[in-house]
């Protein structure tokens, strides 16, 4: 009998019509990402920041914004899979949660990675003095070039 009362309640479960949220969701690319449809291609780029995060959902959510906004120039990016992580994805993707550093601008440019576009609001507020320093660093030792700046987008190459 009780097993099934569990197994009714199971069934119910499976097939309640529970509410989904079919809202419209809007993800417009950046003023940045539109400009660099008139860089020569092809090229290949990074979006940063990844978040710092374990919640794996926040993080995929952020690769799948810079996908669309990749909607922009149709170049390939770093971020660009579609739910299969291809071998070593996770330890890159940990490697550019602390971008700009040197294992991240090794990471990418061993992937030949031409250019990587910054965008300086994603950032935590804890973290901009962190990413600024950092950028400032790599432009100074030359493995970053600052390319563009648009709004607060910047496009940066990487220099191998």
């Amino acid at each position: 009998m009780a097993a099934g009362a569990a197994a009714a309640v199971l069934l119910a479960a499976e097939f309640a019509s529970l509410p989904i949220d079919l809202r419209l969701h809007h993800i417009r690319p950046y003023p940045i990402d539109r400009w660099l449809d008139t860089v020569p291609k092809p090229f290949s780029l990074v979006e940063i920041p990844v978040p710092q995060s374990s919640l794996k959902p926040l993080v995929v959510r952020r690769h799948a914004e810079y996908m669309l906004h990749s909607m922009a120039h149709f170049q390939p990016i770093v971020q660009g899979y579609s739910g299969i992580e291809p071998p070593g994805f996770e330890a890159l993707e940990r490697a550019l949660m602390l971008f700009p550093d040197e294992k991240s601008l090794d990471a990418l440019a061993g992937m030949n990675v031409t250019y990587a576009v910054v965008h300086m609001d994603y950032f935590p507020p804890e973290l901009v003095e962190y990413a600024q320093a950092g950028l400032e660093r790599f432009e100074k030792d030359g493995r970053l070039r600052l390319v563009h700046t648009e709004g607060d987008g910047r496009l940066y190459a990487i220099v191998r």
